[in-house]
């Protein structure tokens, strides 16, 4: 199990997501560890657990950022 602070958070604040960064942003959250980020069935998950589409563009922005 990872720990929280390894993990990425994406946030959906009013229908759009947001990728946290140091400050804690209110709103639909879901971490994603490392090992998820390479996974290529990631937007599929995150459209599931916020119950909308995923933009692509974050996809690129979160592994970017890991």
């Amino acid at each position: 199990m990872q720990s929280i602070t390894q993990m990425a958070r994406v946030v959906r604040v009013q229908g759009d997501f947001l990728l946290q960064g140091n400050k804690r942003l209110s709103g639909r959250g879901a971490h994603v560890c490392p090992q998820c980020i390479q996974s290529p069935n990631l937007q599929k998950c995150l459209s599931r657990s916020f119950k909308a589409p995923f933009p692509s563009e974050l996809i690129s922005q979160i592994v970017k950022n890991n």
